[in-house]
C-alpha cells in the first residue's frame, strides 16, 4: 500500500473571503441619541446613554401678565428713561410675558445705564436661551457668575449653555462650581459625569456618578451612564452589572436591556446578550437596532437562520436600515447563498452608495461567486472613497493573486500591514504569496506575525506547517498542525495532516482518529476517508478498510487512486476475481495510475496468469521507473520461468532504486547464482 502523501484540496480554506468574519465587521447599530457613548466604529455596539437635563436653574413658570402690568411698566420707562430700576421692571415684565424681544432690549439697557448685576445677567442669559442664542446666554450666564461667584444658578446654567455649544472645558469648570456650591445637587453631578465622560475624563466622569447615586440610589441614568464609563475603559463585566441595577430600577426602559446585550456582547457572553436584546425588544417591539444586533449575535453562534430572521424583522420595520441589510448580506454568505448576499447588498447600495463595508462585502461576494472583474470595481471604487481602506486593499491583493500577479498582490499586501499593522488576515495572505513566490523566510515571518496578533486562526496555524513541512521541518510542522486543530476541532485540513503524519509515524490509533475527524468536513470527506482506509489496512482490519474505501468511492466515484488500494485490501483478504475487476476499472478511470498495475499484476499472478501479469509489472514500472517493488516482483516471476537473464536485469534494477529491499538483494543472488557456470 503505497502511504505518501496525498495532496488536500485546501483552497477554499484560503481562498480569501467565503464569509467577512462575522467575528466583528458587523455594522453595529448606531444612531442613539446625544450623549451616547458610542463610538464610530462599525465593528462594536454602542450603549445607549441618558443625556443629563438641559432645563435653566431660576426660570419661573409663565405667569399670565396682564397688559395694563405691561402698560405701566412701559409708562415708568417712559417717565425714567435714564433709570436702571425702570427699565429692569419693564425688561422681567417683558420676560414673563414671552416678549423676549422687549425683554432682551430693556435688560441690555440696565446693563448700558450702569445697573448691571448678576439676577440682570442671568435674566439675559435666560431670555437669550429661550431664543436659543446659547453662546449669548452662556456669556451672560459667565458674567452672573463672575459677579456672584457663589450664586449656584448661575455657574450650573454657565455649564448647561457651554454644553449646547460643545464648551466642554468650560461646562466642566461650570459643574464643577456647581458642585462645591451645592455639594447635594445630584442634577449638578449628573451633568458633571456626562460632561467629563465626553472628555474623556473616565476617572472624573466616575466619581461623580458614584457621587449623584449616593444621593440618588435609585436614579437608573446614573446606573447605566456610570456602565458607559466603564465599557468604554474595558471594564465589561462592571459594565454589564451597572446596567443590570439600571434595569430593576427602571424595568419599563428598553435602553437598559439593550445596554446590557452591547456589554454581554462584547464580553462574548452571547448567551446572555441574546436574552438581554429579547428583554429590549419585548420591551420595545420595533427597536431596529435591537433586532440588528440580536441578528448579529445569532452570526457569531454561527446561527444563520435566526440570523437572518432578525435582520429581515428590522428591514421590514425600517427598509432603510442599512446596518441591518448589510449584516444580512453578511448573513446569506455566511449559508453560501452568495446570489442573495449580492442583491441584499445591491440594495444596500443604492440606499447609501457611500457604506464603504458594504460595497467591500459586495466585493467579496462577486469574487466568490468568480466575478474577477466586477469585484475589483467593487474594491477599487472603496479606494477612492477611502484610499487607505486596508481591508479593501487586502481584497485587492487577492485578486491579483488568483490572475497570478503575485508579485503585486505581495506589493498590496505590503502596504495594507503598514496601513493597518494589526490586521493579522493581512499578514497571513502576505505570507501566502510569499510562499508561492518561494521566498520561504518571509513567508514564515509573516504567517508568525499573523499569529502574534491573532493566535486563534487555524488558517495561519496550518499554512505554516505546509511552509514548515515543505522546509523539512517535520516535527514543527506537526505543532503547527496541532494548534490548528486546538484553535479551531473542526478544521478539517490541519487534521488530515496530522493524520498523514501519525500514519507515517506508525501511530495508527491516532491517525484513525484524526482521519476520521478530517472526514467531518465536506471539502476533504472523500480524502479523508481514503486515508482512513489506507489506516485500516495497515492495522490489518481489512473489512474495515474496504468497507471504508467504498465510502470514499460513493461520494467520488471515478477516484481511481482509492479505487486501486481497494483492489490491494480484496487481494489481500483472498477475493481475488473482485480485485481483479476493480484493478481493471481503477486502469481505465486512469490508465497511468502505476499502482492499479502493480496490484492488477499481483492478482494476475495469483490467478496463475503469468505472462499477463508480467505484462502488468511492466506497465507499472514503464509509468513509474523508480516503482522497485514491481521491479523486484517481475524478478520473481522470471526466476520462476527459469529466466535468470532477465531476472538479474530487472532485480539490478530494483536494487539500483532501493538498497534497502532486502527481499531484491537476496533475489538477485539467486538469479546470479543461476547465471554462473557450473
Amino acid at each position: 500500500m503505497d502511504c505518501g502523501s496525498t495532496k488536500v484540496e485546501v483552497s477554499r480554506f484560503y481562498a480569501l473571503i467565503a464569509l467577512l468574519a462575522l467575528g466583528g465587521e458587523v455594522a453595529w447599530a448606531q444612531g442613539a441619541p446625544v450623549g451616547t457613548a458610542t463610538t464610530g466604529d462599525a465593528s462594536t455596539a454602542g450603549a445607549l446613554a441618558k443625556d443629563a437635563a438641559d432645563t435653566l436653574l431660576g426660570v419661573e413658570p409663565v405667569r399670565d401678565v396682564s397688559e395694563q402690568e405691561l402698560a405701566a411698566a412701559e409708562e415708568a420707562v417712559k417717565a425714567e428713561p435714564d433709570s436702571p430700576a425702570a427699565h429692569a421692571q419693564f425688561g422681567r415684565a417683558c420676560l414673563d410675558a414671552q416678549r423676549l424681544d422687549c425683554a432682551l432690549a430693556e435688560l441690555r439697557e440696565v446693563v448700558r445705564l450702569g445697573g448691571e448685576s448678576a439676577d440682570i445677567q442671568h435674566d439675559l442669559g435666560v431670555g437669550l436661551s429661550m431664543l436659543s442664542k446659547w453662546e449669548g446666554a452662556m456669556a451672560a450666564f459667565k458674567r452672573a457668575s463672575e459677579i456672584a461667584p457663589t450664586r449656584y444658578d448661575a455657574a450650573y446654567n454657565l455649564g448647561v449653555t457651554a454644553r449646547k455649544v460643545g464648551a466642554g472645558r468650560v461646562a466642566l469648570d461650570a459643574f464643577t462650581r456647581a458642585t462645591t456650591l451645592e455639594p447635594r445637587a445630584a442634577d449638578a453631578w449628573f451633568s458633571l459625569a456626562d460632561v467629563a465622560a465626553k472628555l474623556h475624563e473616565p476617572d472624573q466622569a466616575l466619581a461623580a456618578y458614584k457621587k449623584v447615586i449616593e444621593i440618588r440610589p435609585r436614579q437608573a441614568s446614573a446606573h447605566n451612564n456610570m456602565g458607559n464609563v466603564l465599557l468604554d475603559l474595558g471594564r465589561k463585566e462592571e459594565a454589564a452589572a451597572k446596567y443590570g441595577e439600571a434595569a430593576k430600577l427602571d424595568p419599563r426602559d428598553s435602553d437598559y436591556p439593550f445596554n446590557k446585550g452591547v456589554a454581554n456582547y462584547r464580553l462574548g457572553a452571547y448567551d446572555k446578550a441574546v436574552k438581554a436584546f429579547k428583554e429590549a425588544l419585548a420591551l420595545k417591539p420595533t427597536d431596529v437596532k435591537a433586532l440588528n444586533n440580536l441578528g448579529v449575535i445569532y452570526g457569531k453562534q454561527k446561527k444563520f437562520d435566526l440570523m437572518i430572521e432578525e435582520l429581515k424583522k428590522a428591514l421590514q420595520i425600517d427598509p432603510k436600515f442599512t446596518a441591518a441589510g448589510y449584516n444580512l448580506g453578511l448573513a446569506y454568505l455566511g449559508k453560501n447563498k452568495v446570489d442573495l448576499a449580492i442583491s441584499t447588498l445591491q440594495d444596500v447600495l443604492l440606499i447609501d452608495p457611500a457604506f464603504v463595508d458594504a460595497r467591500r462585502a459586495l466585493g467579496d461576494a462577486l469574487f466568490q461567486k468568480g466575478h474577477i472583474a466586477l469585484a475589483k470595481a467593487e474594491y477599487q471604487e472603496v479606494l477612492r472613497l477611502r484610499p487607505h481602506d486596508a481591508d479593501a486593499m487586502r481584497q485587492s491583493a487577492l485578486l491579483s493573486s488568483v490572475e497570478g500577479r503575485v508579485d503585486d498582490a505581495i506589493a498590496q499586501l505590503t502596504e495594507a500591514t503598514k496601513l493597518n499593522p494589526y490586521d493579522a488576515r493581512a499578514a497571513f495572505y502576505l505570507g501566502r504569496a510569499l510562499a508561492e513566490k518561494g521566498e520561504a523566510d518571509e513567508a514564515e515571518k509573516r504567517y508568525l506575525e499573523a499569529l502574534k496578533i491573532d493566535d486563534t486562526d487555524p488558517e495561519a496555524y496550518f499554512f505554516l506547517g505546509e511552509l514548515l513541512a515543505a522546509r523539512g521541518r517535520g516535527t514543527e510542522a506537526f505543532k503547527a498542525y496541532e494548534m490548528a486543530v486546538k484553535t479551531d476541532p473542526a478544521y478539517g485540513p490541519a487534521h488530515f495532516r496530522r493524520g498523514e503524519i501519525l500514519l507515517t509515524r506508525d501511530k495508527h490509533d491516532l491517525a484513525v482518529e484524526a482521519f476520521k475527524a478530517a472526514s467531518k468536513d465536506p471539502d476533504l470527506r472523500s480524502e479523508a476517508l481514503f486515508k482512513l482506509g489506507e489506516t485500516y489496512f495497515r492495522q490489518g482490519k481489512l473489512d474495515q478498510a474496504i468497507k471504508t474505501f467504498e465510502q470514499s468511492l460513493k461520494l467520488r466515484p471515478g477516484y481511481a487512486e482509492v479505487r486501486a488500494e481497494l483492489c490491494s485490501a480484496m487481494f489481500k483478504q483472498g477475493q481475488v476475481d473482485k480485485a481483479l475487476a476493480e484493478c481493471r476499472r481503477a486502469i481505465r478511470e486512469n490508465p497511468k495510475l502505476s499502482r492499479a498495475h502493480y496490484y492488477l499484476a499481483f492478482a494476475l499472478y495469483k490467478k496463475n496468469y503469468k505472462d499477463p501479469a508480467i505484462q502488468s509489472f511492466r506497465r507499472a514500472v514503464e509509468e513509474q521507473p523508480d516503482f522497485a517493488e514491481a521491479y523486484y516482483w517481475l524478478g520473481q516471476i522470471y526466476l520462476e520461468q527459469k529466466d535468470a537473464e532477465k531476472a538479474v536485469e530487472v532485480l539490478k534494477k530494483a536494487v539500483q532504486l532501493k538498497p534497502e529491499l532486502d527481499a531484491a538483494k537476496i533475489a538477485l543472488e539467486k538469479a546470479e547464482a543461476a547465471l554462473a557456470p557450473k
